[in-house]
Protein backbone atom coordinates (compact mmCIF):
# COMPACT_ATOMS: atom_id res chain seq x y z
CA UNK A 1 0.00 0.00 0.00
CA UNK A 2 1.28 3.47 -0.89
CA UNK A 3 2.50 5.51 2.09
CA UNK A 4 1.57 9.17 2.53
CA UNK A 5 4.43 11.51 1.53
CA UNK A 6 6.78 12.05 4.37
CA UNK A 7 6.31 15.81 4.50
CA UNK A 8 2.56 15.40 4.85
CA UNK A 9 3.14 13.21 7.91
CA UNK A 10 5.22 15.84 9.80
CA UNK A 11 3.13 18.05 12.11
CA UNK A 12 2.49 21.50 10.73
CA UNK A 13 4.26 23.38 13.53
CA UNK A 14 7.48 21.40 13.10
CA UNK A 15 7.35 21.74 9.31
CA UNK A 16 7.04 25.50 9.79
CA UNK A 17 10.15 25.58 11.94
CA UNK A 18 12.12 23.44 9.51
CA UNK A 19 11.06 25.41 6.45
CA UNK A 20 11.62 29.00 7.77
CA UNK A 21 14.99 30.68 7.34
CA UNK A 22 17.01 31.76 10.38
CA UNK A 23 16.02 35.17 11.72
CA UNK A 24 18.14 38.17 10.88
CA UNK A 25 20.50 39.01 13.73
CA UNK A 26 20.16 42.75 13.21
CA UNK A 27 16.74 43.82 14.43
CA UNK A 28 14.75 46.52 12.63
CA UNK A 29 15.69 50.11 13.53
CA UNK A 30 19.30 49.38 14.59
CA UNK A 31 22.67 49.37 12.88
CA UNK A 32 25.77 47.33 13.55
CA UNK A 33 27.53 50.46 14.73
CA UNK A 34 26.32 53.50 16.57
CA UNK A 35 27.45 54.18 20.16
CA UNK A 36 24.59 53.49 22.53
CA UNK A 37 23.17 50.64 20.41
CA UNK A 38 26.15 48.33 20.88
CA UNK A 39 24.57 46.30 23.78
CA UNK A 40 21.28 45.54 21.89
CA UNK A 41 22.94 43.60 19.00
CA UNK A 42 24.51 41.34 21.59
CA UNK A 43 21.05 40.61 23.00
CA UNK A 44 19.60 39.78 19.57
CA UNK A 45 22.60 37.63 18.78
CA UNK A 46 21.99 35.71 21.97
CA UNK A 47 18.28 35.21 21.10
CA UNK A 48 19.19 34.05 17.58
CA UNK A 49 21.62 31.52 18.97
CA UNK A 50 18.95 30.24 21.34
CA UNK A 51 16.49 29.85 18.39
CA UNK A 52 19.04 27.88 16.36
CA UNK A 53 19.68 25.67 19.38
CA UNK A 54 15.95 24.92 19.74
CA UNK A 55 15.70 24.24 16.02
CA UNK A 56 18.60 21.82 16.23
CA UNK A 57 16.98 20.03 19.17
CA UNK A 58 13.70 19.71 17.22
CA UNK A 59 15.50 18.24 14.22
CA UNK A 60 17.52 15.85 16.38
CA UNK A 61 14.85 14.73 18.85
CA UNK A 62 11.53 14.94 16.99
CA UNK A 63 12.12 14.70 13.25
CA UNK A 64 13.89 11.28 13.35
CA UNK A 65 10.78 9.72 14.87
CA UNK A 66 8.62 10.99 12.01
CA UNK A 67 10.74 10.18 8.95
CA UNK A 68 12.37 6.90 7.93
CA UNK A 69 16.10 6.65 8.48
CA UNK A 70 18.25 7.88 5.63
CA UNK A 71 21.65 6.58 4.59
CA UNK A 72 22.98 10.06 3.95
CA UNK A 73 20.93 12.69 5.82
CA UNK A 74 21.86 16.24 5.15
CA UNK A 75 20.47 18.48 7.92
CA UNK A 76 19.60 21.95 6.86
CA UNK A 77 21.36 23.45 9.89
CA UNK A 78 24.62 21.65 8.98
CA UNK A 79 24.41 22.78 5.39
CA UNK A 80 23.75 26.27 6.57
CA UNK A 81 26.77 26.10 8.69
CA UNK A 82 28.89 24.73 5.86
CA UNK A 83 27.71 26.55 2.78
CA UNK A 84 25.89 29.53 4.07
CA UNK A 85 22.75 31.28 3.02
CA UNK A 86 23.12 30.42 -0.71
CA UNK A 87 23.15 26.68 -0.09
CA UNK A 88 20.12 26.94 2.19
CA UNK A 89 18.19 28.89 -0.42
CA UNK A 90 18.99 26.32 -3.10
CA UNK A 91 17.92 23.48 -0.80
CA UNK A 92 14.66 25.19 0.09
CA UNK A 93 13.99 25.82 -3.60
CA UNK A 94 14.56 22.15 -4.46
CA UNK A 95 12.31 21.15 -1.57
CA UNK A 96 9.58 23.47 -2.87
CA UNK A 97 9.91 22.00 -6.37
CA UNK A 98 9.67 18.46 -4.96
CA UNK A 99 6.57 19.32 -2.95
CA UNK A 100 5.00 21.00 -6.01
CA UNK A 101 5.64 17.87 -8.09
CA UNK A 102 4.22 15.76 -5.29
CA UNK A 103 1.09 17.92 -5.20
CA UNK A 104 0.62 17.49 -8.95
CA UNK A 105 1.10 13.74 -8.62
CA UNK A 106 -1.37 13.42 -5.77
CA UNK A 107 -3.99 15.52 -7.57
CA UNK A 108 -3.67 13.48 -10.75
CA UNK A 109 -3.71 10.22 -8.84
CA UNK A 110 -6.88 11.28 -7.01
CA UNK A 111 -8.54 12.08 -10.33
CA UNK A 112 -7.63 8.68 -11.77
CA UNK A 113 -8.63 6.82 -8.62
CA UNK A 114 -12.03 8.52 -8.82
CA UNK A 115 -12.17 6.95 -12.30
CA UNK A 116 -11.40 3.47 -10.89
CA UNK A 117 -7.81 3.34 -12.11
CA UNK A 118 -7.19 0.68 -9.47
CA UNK A 119 -9.40 -1.65 -11.53
CA UNK A 120 -7.90 -0.99 -14.95
CA UNK A 121 -4.42 0.43 -14.37
CA UNK A 122 -2.80 -2.97 -13.92
CA UNK A 123 0.98 -3.27 -13.51
CA UNK A 124 1.54 0.19 -14.94
CA UNK A 125 -0.40 1.73 -12.09
CA UNK A 126 1.47 -0.38 -9.55
CA UNK A 127 4.76 0.75 -11.10
CA UNK A 128 3.67 4.38 -10.71
CA UNK A 129 2.87 3.76 -7.04
CA UNK A 130 6.25 2.16 -6.49
CA UNK A 131 8.04 5.06 -8.18
CA UNK A 132 6.13 7.51 -5.97
CA UNK A 133 7.10 5.48 -2.89
CA UNK A 134 10.80 5.68 -3.85
CA UNK A 135 10.41 9.43 -4.35
CA UNK A 136 8.89 9.61 -0.85
CA UNK A 137 12.06 8.02 0.51
CA UNK A 138 14.20 10.54 -1.36
CA UNK A 139 12.11 13.36 0.08
CA UNK A 140 12.41 11.96 3.61
CA UNK A 141 16.19 11.72 3.19
CA UNK A 142 16.40 15.34 2.14
CA UNK A 143 17.35 14.57 -1.47
CA UNK A 144 14.81 16.94 -2.86
CA UNK A 145 16.01 17.07 -6.47
CA UNK A 146 15.88 13.27 -6.72
CA UNK A 147 12.43 13.25 -5.08
CA UNK A 148 11.16 15.84 -7.58
CA UNK A 149 12.46 13.75 -10.48
CA UNK A 150 10.83 10.64 -9.03
CA UNK A 151 7.45 12.35 -8.56
CA UNK A 152 7.70 13.76 -12.06
CA UNK A 153 8.38 10.31 -13.51
CA UNK A 154 5.44 8.82 -11.57
CA UNK A 155 3.17 11.61 -12.86
CA UNK A 156 4.30 10.97 -16.44
CA UNK A 157 3.50 7.28 -15.95
CA UNK A 158 -0.02 8.26 -14.86
CA UNK A 159 -0.39 10.52 -17.89
CA UNK A 160 0.62 7.65 -20.20
CA UNK A 161 -1.86 5.48 -18.37
CA UNK A 162 -4.62 8.00 -18.98
CA UNK A 163 -3.74 8.21 -22.68
CA UNK A 164 -4.04 4.43 -22.98
CA UNK A 165 -7.66 4.31 -21.75
CA UNK A 166 -9.17 3.92 -25.23
CA UNK A 167 -6.82 1.12 -26.24
CA UNK A 168 -7.28 -0.63 -22.90
CA UNK A 169 -11.07 -0.46 -23.30
CA UNK A 170 -10.94 -2.07 -26.74
CA UNK A 171 -8.60 -4.81 -25.50
CA UNK A 172 -10.83 -5.49 -22.48
CA UNK A 173 -13.93 -5.70 -24.68
CA UNK A 174 -12.26 -8.07 -27.13
CA UNK A 175 -11.02 -10.28 -24.31
CA UNK A 176 -14.48 -10.28 -22.69
CA UNK A 177 -16.18 -11.33 -25.93
CA UNK A 178 -13.68 -14.13 -26.45
CA UNK A 179 -14.20 -15.34 -22.88
CA UNK A 180 -17.97 -15.47 -23.44
CA UNK A 181 -17.50 -17.48 -26.63
CA UNK A 182 -15.35 -19.93 -24.67
CA UNK A 183 -17.93 -20.03 -21.84
CA UNK A 184 -15.32 -18.64 -19.42
CA UNK A 185 -17.56 -16.85 -16.92
CA UNK A 186 -14.77 -15.65 -14.61
CA UNK A 187 -12.62 -14.34 -17.43
CA UNK A 188 -15.56 -12.59 -19.07
CA UNK A 189 -16.57 -10.96 -15.81
CA UNK A 190 -13.02 -9.75 -15.14
CA UNK A 191 -12.54 -8.20 -18.57
CA UNK A 192 -15.96 -6.55 -18.72
CA UNK A 193 -15.47 -5.07 -15.26
CA UNK A 194 -12.24 -3.50 -16.52
CA UNK A 195 -14.10 -2.17 -19.57
CA UNK A 196 -16.82 -0.68 -17.37
CA UNK A 197 -14.21 0.90 -15.11
CA UNK A 198 -12.89 2.65 -18.22
CA UNK A 199 -16.30 3.53 -19.70
CA UNK A 200 -19.06 3.11 -17.06
CA UNK A 201 -21.93 3.93 -19.44
CA UNK A 202 -20.93 1.61 -22.30
CA UNK A 203 -23.96 -0.58 -23.06
CA UNK A 204 -22.13 -3.54 -24.56
CA UNK A 205 -19.82 -3.75 -21.55
CA UNK A 206 -22.77 -3.69 -19.16
CA UNK A 207 -24.48 -6.32 -21.26
CA UNK A 208 -21.35 -8.45 -21.35
CA UNK A 209 -20.99 -8.29 -17.56
CA UNK A 210 -24.60 -9.43 -17.16
CA UNK A 211 -24.04 -12.26 -19.62
CA UNK A 212 -20.95 -13.43 -17.75
CA UNK A 213 -23.12 -14.10 -14.70
CA UNK A 214 -25.48 -16.46 -16.57
CA UNK A 215 -23.34 -17.94 -19.34
CA UNK A 216 -22.72 -21.27 -17.58
CA UNK A 217 -26.43 -21.72 -16.83
CA UNK A 218 -27.33 -20.76 -20.42
CA UNK A 219 -24.93 -23.36 -21.84
CA UNK A 220 -26.36 -26.05 -19.52
CA UNK A 221 -29.95 -25.24 -20.57
CA UNK A 222 -29.02 -25.32 -24.26
CA UNK A 223 -27.40 -28.73 -23.92
CA UNK A 224 -30.44 -30.08 -22.08
CA UNK A 225 -32.68 -28.78 -24.85
CA UNK A 226 -30.53 -30.51 -27.48
CA UNK A 227 -30.90 -33.77 -25.61
CA UNK A 228 -34.70 -33.44 -25.46
CA UNK A 229 -34.77 -32.58 -29.14
CA UNK A 230 -32.88 -35.77 -29.97
CA UNK A 231 -35.54 -37.69 -28.05
CA UNK A 232 -38.32 -36.04 -30.06
CA UNK A 233 -39.69 -34.12 -27.07
CA UNK A 234 -40.38 -30.92 -28.96
CA UNK A 235 -42.24 -28.98 -26.28
CA UNK A 236 -39.65 -29.80 -23.61
CA UNK A 237 -36.79 -28.87 -25.95
CA UNK A 238 -38.45 -25.57 -26.82
CA UNK A 239 -38.93 -24.88 -23.11
CA UNK A 240 -35.22 -25.33 -22.36
CA UNK A 241 -34.14 -23.29 -25.37
CA UNK A 242 -36.55 -20.53 -24.43
CA UNK A 243 -35.21 -20.37 -20.87
CA UNK A 244 -31.69 -20.07 -22.25
CA UNK A 245 -32.70 -17.25 -24.60
CA UNK A 246 -34.57 -15.43 -21.83
CA UNK A 247 -31.41 -15.50 -19.72
CA UNK A 248 -29.14 -14.48 -22.61
CA UNK A 249 -30.78 -13.33 -25.83
CA UNK A 250 -27.34 -12.95 -27.46
CA UNK A 251 -26.26 -16.58 -27.03
CA UNK A 252 -26.54 -17.66 -30.66
CA UNK A 253 -26.56 -21.48 -30.22
CA UNK A 254 -29.65 -21.25 -28.03
CA UNK A 255 -31.36 -18.82 -30.42
CA UNK A 256 -30.63 -21.02 -33.44
CA UNK A 257 -31.92 -24.13 -31.68
CA UNK A 258 -35.06 -22.32 -30.52
CA UNK A 259 -35.77 -21.01 -34.04
CA UNK A 260 -35.28 -24.46 -35.54
CA UNK A 261 -37.57 -26.31 -33.13
CA UNK A 262 -40.19 -23.58 -33.26
CA UNK A 263 -40.22 -23.78 -37.06
CA UNK A 264 -40.74 -27.55 -37.01
CA UNK A 265 -43.51 -27.34 -34.43
CA UNK A 266 -45.09 -24.41 -36.27
CA UNK A 267 -45.44 -26.52 -39.40
CA UNK A 268 -47.24 -29.24 -37.47
CA UNK A 269 -49.60 -26.74 -35.81
CA UNK A 270 -50.30 -25.05 -39.15
CA UNK A 271 -51.42 -28.29 -40.79
CA UNK A 272 -53.70 -29.06 -37.86
CA UNK A 273 -55.24 -25.56 -37.99
CA UNK A 274 -55.89 -25.80 -41.74
CA UNK A 275 -57.63 -29.14 -41.27
CA UNK A 276 -59.90 -27.63 -38.61
CA UNK A 277 -60.60 -24.60 -40.85
CA UNK A 278 -61.74 -26.61 -43.84
CA UNK A 279 -63.91 -28.85 -41.70
CA UNK A 280 -65.63 -25.82 -40.11
CA UNK A 281 -66.28 -24.27 -43.56
CA UNK A 282 -67.92 -27.46 -44.78
CA UNK A 283 -70.22 -27.46 -41.74
CA UNK A 284 -70.93 -23.68 -42.08
CA UNK A 285 -69.57 -23.10 -38.60
CA UNK A 286 -68.12 -19.75 -39.47
CA UNK A 287 -67.12 -18.78 -35.96
CA UNK A 288 -64.98 -21.89 -35.58
CA UNK A 289 -63.65 -21.40 -39.10
CA UNK A 290 -62.64 -17.83 -38.27
CA UNK A 291 -60.75 -18.95 -35.15
CA UNK A 292 -58.95 -21.69 -37.08
CA UNK A 293 -58.06 -19.22 -39.85
CA UNK A 294 -56.64 -16.79 -37.30
CA UNK A 295 -54.52 -19.53 -35.76
CA UNK A 296 -53.22 -20.69 -39.14
CA UNK A 297 -52.55 -17.08 -40.20
CA UNK A 298 -50.52 -16.42 -37.06
CA UNK A 299 -48.45 -19.52 -37.71
CA UNK A 300 -47.79 -18.86 -41.42
CA UNK A 301 -49.10 -15.44 -42.49
CA UNK A 302 -48.05 -15.74 -46.13
CA UNK A 303 -49.16 -19.31 -46.82
CA UNK A 304 -51.01 -19.55 -50.19
CA UNK A 305 -53.55 -21.99 -48.70
CA UNK A 306 -54.85 -19.19 -46.53
CA UNK A 307 -56.01 -17.04 -49.45
CA UNK A 308 -58.53 -19.57 -50.79
CA UNK A 309 -59.73 -20.48 -47.32
CA UNK A 310 -60.20 -16.81 -46.46
CA UNK A 311 -62.24 -16.19 -49.61
CA UNK A 312 -64.50 -19.15 -48.82
CA UNK A 313 -64.94 -17.92 -45.27
CA UNK A 314 -65.74 -14.35 -46.35
CA UNK A 315 -68.31 -15.52 -48.89
CA UNK A 316 -69.98 -17.83 -46.39
CA UNK A 317 -70.05 -15.21 -43.68
CA UNK A 318 -71.44 -12.66 -46.13
CA UNK A 319 -74.32 -14.94 -47.06
CA UNK A 320 -74.99 -15.69 -43.41
CA UNK A 321 -74.92 -12.00 -42.50
CA UNK A 322 -77.26 -11.01 -45.34
CA UNK A 323 -79.70 -13.64 -44.17
CA UNK A 324 -79.55 -12.27 -40.62
CA UNK A 325 -80.10 -8.69 -41.80
CA UNK A 326 -83.01 -9.66 -44.04
CA UNK A 327 -84.71 -11.58 -41.23
CA UNK A 328 -84.16 -8.74 -38.77
CA UNK A 329 -85.46 -6.08 -41.15
CA UNK A 330 -88.62 -8.07 -41.90
CA UNK A 331 -89.25 -8.55 -38.19
CA UNK A 332 -88.81 -4.80 -37.57
CA UNK A 333 -91.22 -4.00 -40.43
CA UNK A 334 -93.77 -6.41 -39.00
CA UNK A 335 -93.80 -4.51 -35.71
CA UNK A 336 -93.77 -1.19 -37.65
CA UNK A 337 -90.32 -0.19 -36.34
CA UNK A 338 -89.37 1.48 -39.59
CA UNK A 339 -86.27 3.14 -38.13
CA UNK A 340 -84.67 -0.20 -37.30
CA UNK A 341 -85.86 -1.72 -40.56
CA UNK A 342 -84.21 1.13 -42.50
CA UNK A 343 -80.96 0.67 -40.64
CA UNK A 344 -80.87 -3.07 -41.25
CA UNK A 345 -81.67 -2.73 -44.97
CA UNK A 346 -78.95 -0.05 -45.25
CA UNK A 347 -76.40 -2.40 -43.65
CA UNK A 348 -77.39 -5.13 -46.09
CA UNK A 349 -76.87 -2.76 -49.05
CA UNK A 350 -73.48 -1.74 -47.71
CA UNK A 351 -72.51 -5.38 -47.45
CA UNK A 352 -73.89 -6.21 -50.90
CA UNK A 353 -74.94 -3.24 -53.07
CA UNK A 354 -76.65 -5.62 -55.48
CA UNK A 355 -79.00 -7.12 -52.88
CA UNK A 356 -82.51 -6.44 -54.36
CA UNK A 357 -84.42 -7.27 -51.19
CA UNK A 358 -82.42 -4.62 -49.31
CA UNK A 359 -82.92 -1.92 -51.95
CA UNK A 360 -86.73 -2.45 -52.18
CA UNK A 361 -87.10 -2.90 -48.44
CA UNK A 362 -85.16 0.29 -47.68
CA UNK A 363 -87.37 2.34 -50.01
CA UNK A 364 -90.57 1.08 -48.35
CA UNK A 365 -89.19 1.50 -44.85
CA UNK A 366 -88.10 5.10 -45.50
CA UNK A 367 -91.53 6.05 -46.87
CA UNK A 368 -93.32 4.52 -43.88
CA UNK A 369 -90.84 6.22 -41.53
CA UNK A 370 -91.57 9.60 -43.12
CA UNK A 371 -95.34 9.07 -42.77
CA UNK A 372 -94.86 8.24 -39.10
CA UNK A 373 -92.80 11.38 -38.55
CA UNK A 374 -95.43 13.62 -40.22
CA UNK A 375 -98.19 12.07 -38.16
CA UNK A 376 -96.18 12.51 -34.98
CA UNK A 377 -95.55 16.21 -35.72
CA UNK A 378 -99.31 16.93 -35.87
CA UNK A 379 -100.20 14.62 -32.99
CA UNK A 380 -97.51 16.02 -30.70
CA UNK A 381 -98.27 19.66 -31.68
CA UNK A 382 -102.01 19.82 -32.37
CA UNK A 383 -101.97 23.63 -32.02
CA UNK A 384 -100.39 23.76 -35.48
CA UNK A 385 -103.79 22.79 -36.90
CA UNK A 386 -105.17 26.13 -35.79
CA UNK A 387 -103.42 27.69 -38.80
CA UNK A 388 -104.96 27.31 -42.24
CA UNK A 389 -101.91 25.95 -44.10
CA UNK A 390 -100.94 23.25 -41.57
CA UNK A 391 -104.60 22.24 -41.40
CA UNK A 392 -104.72 21.91 -45.17
CA UNK A 393 -101.51 19.83 -45.11
CA UNK A 394 -102.99 17.55 -42.48
CA UNK A 395 -106.08 16.98 -44.66
CA UNK A 396 -103.80 16.08 -47.60
CA UNK A 397 -101.84 13.67 -45.42
CA UNK A 398 -105.02 11.92 -44.37
CA UNK A 399 -106.00 11.47 -48.03
CA UNK A 400 -102.56 9.98 -48.77
CA UNK A 401 -102.85 7.61 -45.84
CA UNK A 402 -106.13 6.30 -47.25
CA UNK A 403 -104.11 4.97 -50.24
CA UNK A 404 -101.52 3.08 -48.13
CA UNK A 405 -101.86 -0.68 -48.45
CA UNK A 406 -101.58 -2.72 -45.29
CA UNK A 407 -100.85 0.24 -43.03
CA UNK A 408 -100.51 -1.85 -39.87
CA UNK A 409 -102.21 -1.30 -36.55
CA UNK A 410 -99.85 1.43 -35.28
CA UNK A 411 -100.08 3.51 -38.42
CA UNK A 412 -103.83 3.02 -38.56
CA UNK A 413 -104.21 4.17 -34.96
CA UNK A 414 -102.18 7.31 -35.57
CA UNK A 415 -104.14 8.04 -38.75
CA UNK A 416 -107.40 7.89 -36.82
CA UNK A 417 -105.94 10.13 -34.09
CA UNK A 418 -104.95 12.75 -36.67
CA UNK A 419 -108.39 12.56 -38.26
CA UNK A 420 -109.97 13.38 -34.91
CA UNK A 421 -107.61 16.32 -34.41
CA UNK A 422 -108.41 17.68 -37.88
CA UNK A 423 -112.14 17.34 -37.25
CA UNK A 424 -111.78 19.17 -33.94
CA UNK A 425 -109.68 21.90 -35.57
CA UNK A 426 -112.40 22.38 -38.25
CA UNK A 427 -115.27 22.58 -35.72
CA UNK A 428 -116.71 25.93 -34.59
CA UNK A 429 -117.02 26.97 -30.97
CA UNK A 430 -119.43 29.70 -29.81
CA UNK A 431 -117.62 32.56 -28.10
CA UNK A 432 -119.86 35.02 -26.23
CA UNK A 433 -118.25 38.44 -25.76
CA UNK A 434 -119.67 40.74 -23.04
CA UNK A 435 -118.91 44.51 -23.13
CA UNK A 436 -120.40 47.93 -22.18
CA UNK A 437 -121.54 49.33 -25.57
CA UNK A 438 -118.82 52.01 -25.41
CA UNK A 439 -115.72 49.88 -25.89
CA UNK A 440 -114.50 49.00 -29.43
CA UNK A 441 -113.74 45.27 -29.69
CA UNK A 442 -111.12 43.75 -32.08
CA UNK A 443 -110.17 40.06 -32.38
CA UNK A 444 -106.76 39.70 -34.00
CA UNK A 445 -106.73 37.61 -37.22
CA UNK A 446 -110.55 37.55 -37.10
CA UNK A 447 -111.86 41.13 -37.40
CA UNK A 448 -113.17 44.34 -35.82
CA UNK A 449 -116.56 44.05 -34.09
CA UNK A 450 -117.17 47.62 -32.77
CA UNK A 451 -119.24 48.50 -29.66
CA UNK A 452 -121.87 46.24 -28.16
CA UNK A 453 -123.19 44.88 -24.92
CA UNK A 454 -123.01 41.19 -25.96
CA UNK A 455 -122.13 39.35 -29.14
CA UNK A 456 -121.56 35.72 -30.07
CA UNK A 457 -118.79 34.74 -32.50
CA UNK A 458 -118.02 31.23 -33.85
CA UNK A 459 -114.28 30.49 -33.79
CA UNK A 460 -112.18 27.38 -34.56
CA UNK A 461 -110.21 25.96 -31.61
CA UNK A 462 -107.05 27.95 -31.00
CA UNK A 463 -105.59 30.89 -29.13
CA UNK A 464 -106.96 34.37 -29.87
CA UNK A 465 -106.13 37.90 -28.71
CA UNK A 466 -109.04 40.30 -27.96
CA UNK A 467 -108.37 44.06 -27.61
CA UNK A 468 -110.79 46.68 -26.28
CA UNK A 469 -110.24 50.42 -26.72
CA UNK A 470 -112.14 53.56 -25.54
CA UNK A 471 -111.37 57.24 -25.73
CA UNK A 472 -109.84 58.46 -22.43
CA UNK A 473 -109.40 54.92 -21.07
CA UNK A 474 -106.54 52.44 -21.01
CA UNK A 475 -106.79 49.65 -23.64
CA UNK A 476 -107.73 46.18 -22.48
CA UNK A 477 -106.00 43.10 -23.94
CA UNK A 478 -107.09 39.52 -23.27
CA UNK A 479 -105.85 36.15 -24.53
CA UNK A 480 -108.55 33.57 -25.14
CA UNK A 481 -107.79 29.87 -25.68
CA UNK A 482 -110.67 28.20 -27.48
CA UNK A 483 -111.00 24.44 -26.95
CA UNK A 484 -113.31 22.09 -28.84
CA UNK A 485 -116.56 21.64 -26.95
CA UNK A 486 -119.24 23.93 -25.52
CA UNK A 487 -119.17 27.70 -25.89
CA UNK A 488 -117.11 30.10 -23.82
CA UNK A 489 -117.79 33.57 -22.33
CA UNK A 490 -115.38 36.50 -22.13
CA UNK A 491 -115.73 40.11 -20.83
CA UNK A 492 -113.95 42.99 -22.54
CA UNK A 493 -114.47 46.50 -21.08
CA UNK A 494 -112.25 49.61 -20.79
CA UNK A 495 -112.75 50.84 -17.23
CA UNK A 496 -109.47 52.52 -16.24
CA UNK A 497 -109.22 56.23 -17.03
CA UNK A 498 -105.98 57.79 -18.24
Amino acid sequence: MHRKPVWSRIPADIRAVAENTAPTLTPPGTTPTGGAGRSRPNLWLWLGSLFLLLLALAVILILPSLVPPSKNPVPTAEISGQQGESARSRLLHEKGVAESELEKLLRRRAELESQAVVDWGGTEYEASLQGAARADEELAAGRFAEAAAGYRAALQALERLEQSRGERFLLAMAAGRQALEQHDANGAERHFRIALALQPDENEAQQGLSRSVTIEQVVALTREGEERERQGQWDAAIGYYRQAVELDALYQPARDSLDRTLSLKQEQDFRAAMSSLLDALDRKHYGAADRALGLAGNLRPGAPELRDARQRLEAGRKRSRLFELRSGARAAAAREDWMEASQLYAKALKLDPGAGFARNGLETAQKRLELQRELDRYIQQPERLQSDQPLANARALLKHLEQVADPGPHLQAKTEQLARLVAAAESKVAVRIHSDAVTDIVIYRVGRFGQFLQREVELRPGTYTLVGSREGYRDVRKTLKVQPGPGVDVVVRCEERI
